[in-house]
């Protein structure tokens, strides 16, 4: 996938890129100052001349920085200082503060020139705006020299499109909490199901649990090209959408190879191996629970715009502690999946038990914290049993009844197959038993080839055994020997 996060300029994220583009052309030098002189004054004028008409309207923004000039910044600071110990502000107090810093003089001109207390609002939107230019324009300057002397920019890109713009911080809270009248009377849509009636859908995230060696990358590579040719994927419809597949533990070559058995025409389908960042300066494999590597893969995958994201596996997305970075990983993927309006996949290794033990099947299996499964919609289990494999669930989805479990063999190590369930141990065993008995009944006796051809066993000591179990005895030896049922009169007589 040619391009993956190298949009971005050395230490700064992609979504940086154009903020700062932005936020230098609006910087660009100038000869005149940076600054509302007049604003400054009449906020200033408004706050001396009636602080509680003035206050309340600029209290989020106020602070002495905003101004440009030095003795404005003081008049600012000693009304600031005033208001936050509850004391009064006029003229007389405020002179107090500033112990001869400003003139009386010049105080009583702010007043005299202030237009009314009712403005300051508007006039400290204005002063702010300037502040937030000023700011600007010196970051850009040093981005340019940096630029030009050879320096790394990245560091002083990331400052500039973190800078907030004044009016752009505003409590996004505020009008999110609603009436019960209102909340019942809005309509929500279904699910946005993906894959299978609700078991996949927009919006949420499911993880797959297997052990190393199981499968789980080849079961996720089919899922995404079933997702992007619109074909049920073992069993559960798909709706025909764009992909993206993040494999962390498959390089190139290797993606290219499967796929080759996969389906090696699947358009919609876009993929990101573990060396395709190889020549980067960053990590080729992205840490989720870092705030940068979550950016640039949000920023490429709204590139992209996939319905479904695959990460296979997560393991190698952990930085240093898989407990304390798992949950920060699993919020990851919850925002992934509602930025991008996506339905994000991952896998993940179990945990080492015993056999038999509790770790053995289910969610409890995983690795990590819970967490990571609590909050995933769908939470599957890969493992192998009765000589293939089973896709089980650990939990019941969220959107949608637990659908039955999928059986599934793999020829050579490749791509997996829909199969029906295979017997368990004791019914292939019961199943065997009666075909011998039938063909004993039939013929009379068999030799023990014919035994391992009916029965479908490769030793001649497996035939023997099924043919103890129902109770036939062998005569002769060798390969002459032929095996006979027991009558009744001889197991009289054998038990005398």
């Amino acid at each position: 996938m040619q391009g993956v996060f190298s949009d971005a300029l050395p230490g700064a994220s992609m979504e940086a890129v154009p903020v700062v583009r932005a936020k230098i052309a609006e910087a660009a030098p100038t000869a005149e100052p940076i600054a509302a002189i007049d604003s400054e004054r009449a906020l200033l004028g408004g706050l001396l001349l009636d602080p509680s008409i003035a206050w309340p309207q600029v209290r989020d923004a106020f602070a002495p920085k905003i101004f440009y000039r030095q003795q404005h910044r003081d008049i600012a600071a000693a009304i600031q200082a005033l208001i936050s110990a509850g004391d009064p502000v006029d003229l007389i107090t405020v002179n107090g503060k500033l112990k001869g810093r400003v003139e009386a003089g010049a105080l009583q001109e702010l007043v005299d020139g202030a237009p009314t207390a009712s403005t300051a609002g508007y006039h400290v939107r204005l002063v702010a705006e300037k502040a937030w230019r000023r700011e600007a324009d010196l970051i850009a300057s040093d981005v340019r020299d940096a630029c030009r002397n050879g320096a790394d920019p990245g560091p002083l890109l990331e400052k500039l499109a973190k800078l907030p713009r004044p009016g752009t911080d505003s409590n996004p809270y505020i009008g999110a909490a609603i009436s019960c009248a209102e909340l019942m009377a809005m309509t929500f849509p279904a699910a946005n199901s993906l894959v299978g009636d609700g078991l996949l859908s927009i919006g949420d995230y499911s993880i797959m649990v297997g052990a190393k060696g199981a499968g789980k990358s080849w079961l996720s590579l089919q899922l995404a090209a079933d997702v992007a040719r619109g074909l049920p994927f073992f069993g559960h419809h798909c709706a025909r959408s764009r992909a993206l597949v993040l494999s962390l533990e498959l390089s190139r070559e290797k993606l290219q190879g499967r796929m080759r058995e996969i389906a090696p025409d699947t358009e919609d389908l876009y993929l990101f191996g573990k060396d395709s960042m190889a020549s980067s300066r960053v990590s080729p494999i992205p840490k989720l629970g870092r705030e940068e590597y979550q950016r640039w893969v949000l920023g490429e995958a709204s590139r992209i715009e996939p319905a479904l994201i695959v990460i296979d596996p997560l393991g190698p997305a952990v930085e240093a502690d898989e407990n304390a970075e798992l949950p920060a990983i699993a919020r990851f993927l919850l925002e992934l999946a509602a930025k991008t309006r996506s339905h994000v996949h991952v896998t993940h290794h179990p945990r080492k038990s015993a056999p038999g033990g509790p770790a053995d099947n289910g969610v409890h299996a995983m690795r990590g914290p819970s967490q990571l499964t609590d909050w995933a919609a769908c939470c599957w289990t890969l493992k192998a049993a009765r000589g293939a494999f089973v896709l089980t669930h650990a939990a019941e989805p969220r959107h949608c009844p637990t659908p039955p479990d999928v059986w599934l063999e793999r020829t050579a190590g490749g791509p997996f197959e829909m199969i029906d369930q295979p017997e368990d141990a004791a019914a292939r065993a019961e199943n065997r038993q009666q075909v011998l008995l039938e063909a004993l009944e039939e013929r009379g006796s068999i030799s023990v080839s014919d035994a391992m051809r009916i029965c479908g066993v490769t030793t001649r000591a497996t035939a023997g055994k099924y043919l103890d179990a129902i109770g036939a005895v062998q005569v002769g030896r060798g390969a002459a020997s032929r095996w006979h049922l027991r009558s009744s009169t001889q197991q009289t007589m054998n038990d005398d």
